[in-house]
């Protein structure tokens, strides 16, 4: 009898085990639709040739939402992507059961308990350099790179979107719906010419605190953001 009971509590713990879906959620940076390195070239419908030497911002809070109606919510949800270190754009998120995802959600950036946490360690450590201080809290969002129409110090760009207190919270949640039967493999497109094709970069070039222009500028951000099916 007790052999019979093992041998049920085994197949049903492997029947669990293979209920289980690893979703790979991979984030790619595209302009004009094709895909951008560092430092690369690009050139803007208005003619400016610019380039992008850093781009790191915080994914939190991954849910995805079934066709069922069911709600997978990831736990300690923080991941930093830094596209200088293409391991970081990959991430792996262990469902459980899932069936067919209707669609995902997730902030761009840090929520304001987290922020009033103080630092934390992992992808929240301070030494990632997307921290400035308790009063501030988190950068969301760091773009960086030069542009032909800078009038600035070696036509240097820099914004560093952030903010988590009222009128600047920064925060963005992004809501993105599947058009084709979902699969394993999600990837998402972010669009940059999305972004530098709504700003004049002769006129807004350099954002480095929580200010209005770091919420106008978080705005277009989190638009840049789609599914690749």
């Amino acid at each position: 009898m007790t052999r019979i009971l093992f041998l049920a509590l085994f197949f049903s713990i492997c029947q669990f085990l293979e209920a289980q879906t690893n979703i790979q959620l991979s984030f790619n940076l595209l302009h004009n639709k094709k895909p951008v390195k560092n430092e690369s070239l690009l050139v803007s419908k208005t003619g400016d040739t610019l380039s992008v030497e850093i781009l790191k911002c915080y994914i939190s809070l991954i849910e995805l939402k079934l066709k069922t109606g069911k709600i997978f919510k990831e736990k300690n949800s923080f991941h930093l992507l830094d596209f200088e270190n293409t391991s970081t754009v990959n991430l792996h998120l262990n469902s459980g059961p899932l069936g067919e995802i209707d669609y995902i959600t997730f902030n761009l950036g840090i929520d304001s308990t987290t922020n009033v946490s103080g630092a934390l360690g992992g992808d929240l450590d301070p030494s990632k350099g997307m921290y400035w201080a308790w009063q501030s809290g988190y950068i969301n969002f760091k773009l960086q790179g030069t542009s032909s129409k800078c009038l600035t110090r070696k036509n240097q760009y820099q914004f560093h979107l952030g903010g988590y207190l009222s009128p600047y919270c920064a925060l963005r949640k992004i809501k993105l719906v599947f058009q084709k039967e979902s699969k394993q493999n999600i990837n998402i497109a972010i669009e940059l010419d999305d972004f530098f094709n709504k700003i004049d970069l002769s006129k807004t070039n350099t954002v480095m605190i929580p200010c209005k222009e770091a919420v106008m500028l978080s705005d277009l951000a989190c638009k840049i953001f789609s599914i690749q099916e």
